[in-house]
């Protein structure tokens, strides 16, 4: 929008008395709980990445308030903390608990709020900052004596998971969480810097002394600001966070900030008044020598902090901005595609049902859009309400308006049912949206291997990234300080930090192993019995080195040991050892690992699996040898024999994948079929007892994997996947919660099946579709589905990982 109206703020900094505001009436009309407002610009579409994405970058959440200082029946936050505390004083400092409230994770980055202050007792702002950081000369709130400011925030989760937020003046406070941003996820935030002020003084500073002091600047110019390489932003950034303020202007106007480079667009990030101060937040697109550009429409001092980044290839994507609704009449007030068009004012408390996926460049799978929403003209005090289509409308607004107002704002917008997001006007109003980026549909994708134990899983994408989900009590997930743990904390998968090249992965009860880019092999998680292979029995919450291994090939974990198999067929184990399940000819735990003794002469090892306590390995020559627990025959020799170092599986040829669990062992046979041993209702063949040489499993051709879990079995073949044993969870993928000892067909799923793993531990199945993504089914106590689904609730049948 073009259009001039008065934000009625004022700068701590410099005092300004603005015009008496109209905050305290829309007060009355409205609870202050607003959906995340993002000032958006035009920008141009993100470059595609060949690699794996992990898409789980903005992630939204209901809004929930977690601060309100307001004294009240009606003044609460989610879970009772930091409700009612009073008015802060001036110069006060609240160090709000974020992590792990509100939907956000103990380990998340970073968290969107909405913040406001509300009557406070004279002119001043609130800063928004990492606790732990010194507090920045930045602000992202100005407010002057009685307002009701809000404006969205980007910030950075410091210590202890909280966020630090200093008020000028004595003022209450409100806090709403809207979303976060996840460990390892984009867009990236920085402590807050100042990168350009205009403003002359001694106290009126840039980060680096660059673009500081320049003098106000005149009507209709633009400022090429340097924002690549400043204030913690990369060169190679693709877009940047800022908080922009029109600082006493001389007349009605706005500010534009838009990539240098490009076409300056018809939009508006900042509308002003004369003598305003009015900040808003800014998604700008970095453009040619890593500028952006701002316009001023009037002569005014200007304000940039910057508070994050998107990097180079990252999200949220976005678009050439373009209009998707234009109720007003006229030749020249156009959709981008004509839909939502000329429509009329909206009438009172009426409720647009606005088409956003698959218009204006968002796809039509997106799970949010970056909006700029526009009132416009109201007939009387109100607010504008945007929500997700297909949900109730929450006790939120985005634009509060006056009669006669020409109110915009932008909003970060879940989209819902039918991809629409709903908008609701309290009193009649024109309305207009330009959608201006999006976020991507909430998935990890680029998967070729999928792994779950008992509580979580991982992921290895074609980039060489691990992304968990699910328990992280003990480290398992591989994302660090397991302090703050909280059983909900990992519903959505993370990604470990600074690993790639991974090769291979394997999860296990409460502990992962891979094997990284060097040929080495890294563990983390549980280490009771010595399973990390580090010499210790610590814990460790990051990937860490197993020690004295080198020409690592693949690794295999079982309940409480692992093994890994070395160039030229070689293969170690560590950890537990109770029943010789590390294959050295004793019973003792090893703390690193010792080379399996006693494999069969002149054959060479080419893959392994472990299961509960016991361990297989296939041979080039088709054959394969298993050592340790035998308590159903699961070892394939034809007794009920503790091996402490491997035996032969009796009469099992042409063997070309092997795969070991609680009480039963599988071989896929170059032939496309399966044979089985162990535990005879286990087995696929409707068998009783114990089954100590391998029996086919009836009925099944053409088998391209098999996976054996706990207590369930599953195969992928031509036209999909069959799973057969215990089922009570769901996890057998036919839609029931029930057992069935022959194969069963999955369904519920979109794509072809590339692999399948059935978990180790507990009743949860995952597998890779042939898009990258993975879907999960089955037992979900701890998250190890890896969705944000209601509850803990088992699913029976496939669910989006990171959906």
């Amino acid at each position: 929008m073009r259009v001039g109206t008065s934000n009625r703020r004022s700068d701590g900094a410099t005092g300004h008395r603005q015009r008496p505001s109209r905050r305290l009436f829309l007060a009355a009309l409205l609870p202050l709980a607003m959906t995340i407002s993002l000032g958006l610009v035009a920008v141009l579409p993100n470059p595609q990445v060949a690699h794996a994405s992990h898409t789980l970058d903005l992630v939204s959440v209901v809004p929930a308030r977690i601060l309100e200082t307001r004294v009240g029946s009606a003044f609460k936050t989610i879970d009772g903390q930091f409700q009612g505390i009073g008015k802060r004083p001036a110069g006060a400092i609240v160090q709000l608990q974020v992590a792990g409230r509100g939907g956000v994770p103990v380990d998340a980055d970073a968290v969107f709020l909405n913040l406001t202050a509300v009557a406070p007792d004279g002119f001043g702002y609130l800063t928004a900052y990492p606790c732990g950081a010194t507090r920045p000369l930045t602000s992202n709130v100005n407010y002057g004596p009685g307002d009701v400011t809000p404006n969205a925030v980007l910030a950075k989760i410091g210590t202890g998971g909280k966020v630090c937020i200093y008020t000028k003046a004595t003022s209450d406070i409100i806090a709403d969480v809207n979303g976060y941003v996840p460990v390892g996820g984009s867009p990236n935030t920085a402590v807050p810097a100042r990168i350009l002020e205009t403003r002359v003084g001694p106290t009126l500073k840039t980060i680096d002394g660059q673009f500081q002091g320049i003098g106000k600047r005149p009507a209709g110019a633009i400022v090429q600001l340097q924002v690549a390489g400043r204030g913690g932003v990369p060169v190679d950034a693709d877009a940047v966070f800022l908080n922009l303020t029109a600082v006493a202007p001389d007349g009605f106007g706005y500010l534009t900030a838009y990539p240098c480079g490009a076409t300056r667009p018809v939009t508006s990030n900042v509308n002003y008044g004369p003598g305003d101060v009015a900040p808003n937040s800014v998604l700008a697109k970095i453009g040619t020598g890593g500028k952006v550009c701002i316009y001023t429409k009037a002569t005014s001092d200007i304000i940039a902090d910057v508070n994050g980044f998107v990097p180079a290839g990252g999200t949220p994507g976005t678009v050439v901005p373009s209009r998707i609704l234009e109720t007003r009449v006229g030749p020249t007030l156009k959709t981008i595609d004509a839909l939502f068009q000329g429509t009329g004012k909206r009438g009172a408390g009426s409720t647009v049902e606005l088409q956003v996926a698959g218009r204006g460049g968002v796809p039509a799978d997106a799970e949010a859009a970056f909006l700029n929403v526009t009132a416009i003209d109201p007939a009387g005090f109100g607010y504008v309400t945007v929500y997700p289509c297909g949900e109730p409308r929450p006790l939120t607004s985005n634009i509060n308006y006056g009669p006669g107002d020409v109110a915009p704002n932008s909003v970060f917008a879940k989209i819902g049912t039918g991809g629409k997001v709903c908008i609701f006007t309290l009193a009649a109003s024109h309305l207009i949206v330009d959608v201006s980026g999006h976020v991507p549909e909430a998935a990890v994708k680029g998967l070729v291997e999928v792994s779950v134990g008992s509580g979580h899983g991982c992921g290895l994408d074609d980039d060489g990234g691990v992304t968990c989900w699910g328990i992280h009590s003990y480290g398992q997930l591989g994302i660090g300080d397991t302090s703050a743990y909280l059983p909900s904390n990992s519903a959505l998968p993370v990604r470990i930090p600074n690993l790639t090249g991974v090769t291979d992965i394997a999860v296990s009860d409460y502990f992962s192993c891979g094997v990284m880019s060097d040929a080495k092999a890294a563990c983390w998680g549980l280490n009771t019995n010595g399973q990390l292979g580090d010499g210790t029995t610590q814990n460790r919450p990051v990937p860490t080195a197993v020690q004295g291994l080198t020409g690592v090939v693949q690794v295999t974990t079982g309940q409480k040991h692992a093994c890994a198999l070395l160039n030229g067929g070689v293969v170690k184990c560590w950890g537990a050892n109770n029943a010789g399940q590390l294959g050295d000819g004793s019973k003792v735990q090893r703390l690193t690992p010792v080379t399996v003794t006693g494999l069969p002469a002149g054959k060479t090892a080419s893959a392994i699996d472990a299961g509960f306590a016991h361990t297989c390995a296939l041979f080039t020559d088709r054959t394969a040898a298993c050592w340790g627990a035998n308590s159903t025959g699961y070892l394939g020799d034809g007794t009920l024999v503790t091996r402490e170092t491997p035996v032969a599986v009796v009469g099992l040829t042409n063997a070309v994948e092997i795969s070991a669990g609680q009480s039963l062992t599988c071989a896929r046979l170059g032939t496309g079929t399966v044979e089985c041993w162990g535990s005879a209702p286990l087995l696929g063949n409707n068998g009783t007892g114990q089954q100590t040489t391998p029996l086919a499993v009836s009925g099944l051709t053409g088998v391209t994997s098999v996976s054996v879990g706990f207590s369930n079995t599953c195969v992928v073949l031509a036209g999909g996947a069959k799973c057969w044993g215990e089922g009570s969870y769901g996890q057998l993928g036919n839609g029931v919660a029930a057992d069935s000892p022959t194969p069963v067909a999955m369904s519920g799923y979109a794509g072809a099946i590339v692999q399948v793993a059935a978990a180790d531990g507990g009743g949860t199945t995952c597998a890779v579709l042939d898009n990258g993504t993975a879907v999960c089914w089955g037992y979900n106590f701890n998250k190890e589905l890896g969705a944000n689904t209601e509850g803990r609730q088992p699913s029976l049948t496939p669910i989006v990982v990171g959906s």
